[in-house]
């Protein structure tokens, strides 16, 4: 999608996609680079990233974030 953000490093091979679920923003998602995706997934559910709550919503935060690569 054209409107997805995206932060990308060529030579980190793995990312993490954040769906954005908010009506307002145009953006459907971020793509980001990370060499430790599975931390990064962690902290934006622990900082409440996955449905503007302080809590995931099932506790898996698949439907929000997910690890590629």
């Amino acid at each position: 999608d054209a409107r997805a953000y995206l932060c990308q490093r060529p030579w980190i091979r793995e990312g993490v996609i954040v769906e954005i679920t908010d009506p307002q923003d145009p953006v459907p998602y971020w793509l980001v680079s990370s060499r430790k995706p599975e931390r990064l997934v962690a902290a934006l559910l622990a900082a409440g990233a996955g449905n503007g709550h302080d809590e995931p919503s099932d506790g898996s935060g698949q439907e929000h974030s997910r690890h590629t690569g």
